[in-house]
């Protein structure tokens, strides 16, 4: 009965700490880190939401600061940033927002990964404080950039500080959140033929909107690879864009009307 009952608490204790934590590696050592977004307050009207979740809890959000550490919570959950506008936050319960599904709210871009984990004893590495900054907002994305990393030792070694430069087009990037306050709703009469297109794209847009319609076409790893200006003076406007010797793939095309952006897939084939 005594071994039963001990090999029943060492299973509720192994269970445990594989569904709650983690299972320490012997001889190693966790590695803290510590990740900021150190210029958001250079765009007082954007908040940034860490959205964290996994296959078996209930996704959460909070709003990022500046100052604080991003946290993540266990190493297997999945973590998130997306950008959205101060003003669309207010009166809404951002704990419960499916962000990934939010049309006002725009990705970050790299995948930031804020969980330190364990190193083995024979790595004298202890923390690590990494600092990223906004760059600026595409249709679709909110582009960061790591600009310093600081590695600490456990072994009496001085801190290693790398610092890193944009090597990216700003010029590409918009410096205000390019989405709408209002729930982005699709304009009627935008249409892109033929999709799957080979040599030339013809883009028709037949609505009320009048002035310029910026447009974009982004691979889907968010990098504009085609950019121009469209002059929307009358009811409909019919144009004609040359892919033929792009890259097959898919494509986003991303049109703006005022505030609103306005998305649409294509393949190039």
């Amino acid at each position: 009965m005594k071994k039963q009952l001990t090999l029943l608490v060492f299973v509720i204790l192994l269970m445990g700490k594989i569904s709650y934590g983690d299972v320490i590696p012997d001889h190693s050592h966790y590695v803290s880190k510590c990740v900021k977004i150190t210029n958001l307050d250079d765009y007082p009207d954007v908040s940034l939401v860490g959205f964290i979740s996994s296959d078996w809890i209930q996704s959460y959000n909070y709003v990022v600061s500046s100052t604080e550490c991003l946290t993540k919570g266990y190493k297997l959950y999945d973590f998130d940033i997306f950008a959205v506008s101060k003003a669309y936050l207010v009166g809404k319960d951002i704990k419960t927002m499916d962000l990934p599904r939010e049309p006002n709210a725009l990705i970050a871009y790299p995948k930031i990964e804020p969980y330190g984990g364990y190193l083995d004893d024979s790595n004298p590495i202890s923390a690590i404080d990494q600092n990223y900054k906004i760059v600026g907002f595409s249709s679709s994305q909110v582009v960061l950039y790591l600009w310093k990393e600081v590695t600490k030792f456990n072994d009496g070694q001085a801190d290693l500080t790398k610092t890193f430069t944009y090597d990216g087009d700003v010029a590409m990037l918009y410096q205000k959140i390019t989405v709408s306050v209002n729930s982005l709703q699709n304009h009627p009469g935008i249409e892109l033929y033929p999709n799957p297109v080979q040599k030339n794209l013809h883009i028709k847009i037949n609505n009320n909107y009048l002035g310029t319609v910026p447009f974009e076409l982004v691979t889907m790893g968010g990098k504009v690879v085609k950019s121009m200006t469209l002059n929307k003076s009358g009811l409909i406007i019919d144009c004609e864009l040359q892919i033929a010797n792009m890259d097959k793939g898919a494509y986003l095309v991303n049109l703006k009307f005022g505030n609103i952006v306005e998305s649409r897939k294509i393949v190039i084939k």
